[in-house]
């Protein structure tokens, strides 16, 4: 027979292994927990992907974000930002230029100002100052340029030499990739609206398209709309320097402009 001391003293016994292998449990839970946490959660970053260019300024994350400014002979560069994997990688001489976006503004060397944001925007763009591409592969093989505005995928993705465009819309000022009307040289044009742009393979400078597909055949033009659209209102004082009638149906309504012109001398006369 077990006496009472004994059957309390076992109680107590087998208090604490319960307790004990509760604690373990706990214990060996957490481990595998955070061990399982930790494996998913644990960023692929190497001590060369993230780092913060003090010395000049510079901020740079990604892998070979600002690479060339690990070189010696590159000492100009200040003031720039650099995010995401190949971000300026050739930088040297450029000043206050910011990149947001894999390989965005890869080639550039020279130039400040320039502000890229998404993957490959302004990717070769090697020298030019103050443009804005804000989309994937905007201004994409932009080699040289000055004060373009690029908004929307591929906007003016093949404008490699050209100043002062504003092209706002998806494949703005880009045709396709094998066109042969992409805007290559194009200057101080305004094309507003998806796929606007030209449609010679004809330099094209001081346009303006408005609109869905609206394109330039010409420099010095403005179109609004596209061949689709029937009716353009608009408002107040029009003033026409000379009309062109391109549809031979409205040749009534010029001799009877001419004839009321006629009209207007004679009494003028009297």
């Amino acid at each position: 027979m077990i006496n009472s001391e004994l059957w309390s003293f076992l109680k107590i016994e087998k208090k604490f292994i319960y307790l004990l292998l509760i604690n373990n449990f706990l214990f060996i839970s957490f481990i595998f927990i955070y061990l399982k946490f930790n494996k998913n959660s644990q960023p692929n970053v190497r001590l060369n992907d993230l780092s913060f260019q003090s010395n000049q300024t510079n901020i740079r994350l990604g892998k070979e974000a600002l690479f060339s400014l690990d070189e010696e002979y590159c000492t100009e560069g200040k003031w720039n930002v650099a995010i995401g994997p190949d971000t300026q990688h050739t930088l040297c001489n450029a000043e206050q230029n910011t990149a947001i976006g894999r390989s965005a503004q890869y080639v550039l060397t020279k130039g400040a100002g320039n502000i890229a944001i998404g993957a490959a925007s302004q990717r070769n763009l090697k020298e030019g100052s103050y443009n804005i591409g804000l989309g994937t592969d905007t201004m994409y093989n932009s080699e040289t340029g000055y004060n373009n505005i690029a908004v929307g995928y591929d906007s003016l993705h093949d404008n490699i030499n050209g100043s002062d465009n504003v092209s706002i819309g998806y494949m703005s000022g880009y045709d396709d990739v094998k066109s042969k009307i992409n805007a290559r040289f194009a200057n101080r044009n305004v094309w507003i609206g998806n796929f606007t742009g030209k449609s010679i393979v004809e330099n094209i400078n001081d346009s303006i398209a408005i609109g869905y597909r609206a394109k330039n055949d010409k420099s010095n033009q403005v179109v609004i709309g596209n061949e689709n659209i029937k009716e353009t209102n608009l408002y107040g004082v029009v003033s026409v320097e000379r009309l062109i009638f391109r549809d031979q149906s409205n040749l009534d309504l010029l001799n009877e402009i001419k004839e009321i012109r006629e009209k207007i001398n004679k009494l003028e006369q009297r």
